[in-house]
């Protein structure tokens, strides 16, 4: 990572964060509100690198559309932890950043690999779009995974080198949608996902 000083005019010393291999036209302007009350934009940088690598994500739910089930993740999540929620163990679909000149497609097919060692045939494609627009740069595509889920298909999986340990479950379709119905799901791209597979799920197993 490049951290680069200058000054503006009228506004006090900048700094520029460049993360190694993102794209250079790319910028984003964090202007910290009501000053520096406590640190300085030296204290700030490691926030503002995170800020900028944070330019893209894969999400991906597989589903066996023969055994009509699912495969979810299972993680601790700091956010629920933070919040003192009751339930700290969330259930989400695989999700990953995408790398530098990697497509989402090829993150989405990487990171089944990597989190739960399956193949997908196929991906549909289901949205694209900011998380929480208001408060993060965080960007996400999100796909349905076509692929084979058999009953020796949920594993602990994840990569030694990112230090990862996930849990994955296989749910019936059924059992999935009625706990979006029951709002049982507390991760809101799995609750799309929800929905969009059962209005497209007919579609899928012809």
């Amino acid at each position: 990572t490049k951290i680069t000083r200058s000054r503006l005019t009228g506004a006090g010393e900048v700094l520029r964060v460049s993360p190694a291999q993102t794209r250079s036209d790319l910028v984003i302007f964090y202007i910290h509100g009501g000053g520096f009350i406590f640190g300085s934009p030296d204290t700030h940088s490691a926030m503002l690198g995170a800020l900028a690598q944070r330019l893209g994500a894969a999400a991906v739910l597989p589903y066996d559309p023969v055994r009509d089930r699912v495969l979810l993740v299972e993680q601790m999540r700091l956010g629920p932890l933070g919040r003192g929620d009751a339930e700290i163990w969330h259930l989400e679909p695989i999700a990953g950043r995408i790398d530098p000149g990697e497509t989402a497609e090829h993150a989405a097919i990487r990171e089944a690999r990597e989190e739960a060692a399956l193949e997908l045939r196929s991906l549909e494609p289901v949205a694209k779009g900011y998380s929480s627009p208001g408060d993060s740069t965080g960007y996400y595509h999100i796909f349905v995974g076509l692929t084979d889920l058999p009953d020796g298909a949920a594993i602990i999986g994840g990569l030694a080198s990112e230090v990862e340990n996930i849990r994955s479950r296989l749910i019936s379709f059924d059992d999935f949608i009625a706990m979006a119905e029951r709002q049982a799901i507390a991760n809101t791209p799995l609750a799309l996902l929800a929905y969009w597979l059962a209005h497209h799920r007919s579609r899928l197993r012809s």
